[in-house]
């Protein structure tokens, strides 16, 4: 799972992340705000993601806060042609991994997202991007990230999120956290 993050380089000054995911219902992500603050409450140094703010992450995009009208458009061309209907998925693993960051928070604790779905969404707008001239990273793990830290974790067992997908969204997620454009999975 290390791989999650391997590719990515050290942002510079922390810039916005430009993601495509998907993003939570405000019950499911009051729960995983919870659970964070759970994992977490003893442990000195770590920063829970903004309840409100958690998504998965499908596909990573660039590091900047103003994306270019291009990379916009081609993600809205790749993003247009889901064909992957609506579904539902669980997160039933936590885990604690470092990114090769050499900020003072390289920890992640995140939940590993399980389902049979979910694969087939990620391949095809992968699919997409590289048809659109975009990278795209087969090797990016869809997750969820709940926190940052400056030490790792001891991770228990969690009860298993539920989680209703019915839309990819366009994410820009920094000190603001904006979803740029929606795109609703088929009927």
């Amino acid at each position: 799972m290390q791989q999650v993050f391997d590719f990515l380089p050290p942002p510079p000054n922390k810039a916005p992340r430009l993601y495509l995911g998907l993003v939570m219902e405000s019950a499911v992500g009051r729960r995983l705000g919870d659970l964070a603050g759970t994992m977490t409450r003893h442990a000195v140094g770590w920063n829970c993601t903004r309840v409100g703010s958690h998504h998965l992450s499908l596909h990573f995009l660039r590091h900047g806060a103003r994306p270019p009208e291009r990379l916009i458009h081609a993600v809205e061309r790749a993003a247009g042609q889901i064909r992957t209907p609506a579904f539902e998925m669980s997160c039933g693993e936590a885990a604690c991994i470092r990114t090769p960051s050499a900020a003072p928070d390289p920890f992640r604790l995140i939940l590993r997202a399980e389902s049979e779905a979910l694969a087939p969404l990620h391949q095809e707008l992968m699919g997409g991007l590289i048809r659109q001239g975009r990278k795209a990273r087969p090797d990016f793990a869809p997750h969820i990230t709940l926190g940052r830290g400056a030490t790792a974790l001891t991770v228990q067992a969690i009860d298993p999120v539920r989680i209703a997908v019915q839309e990819v969204a366009l994410i820009l997620s920094g000190e603001e956290y904006r979803i740029l454009r929606r795109f609703p999975l088929a009927v």
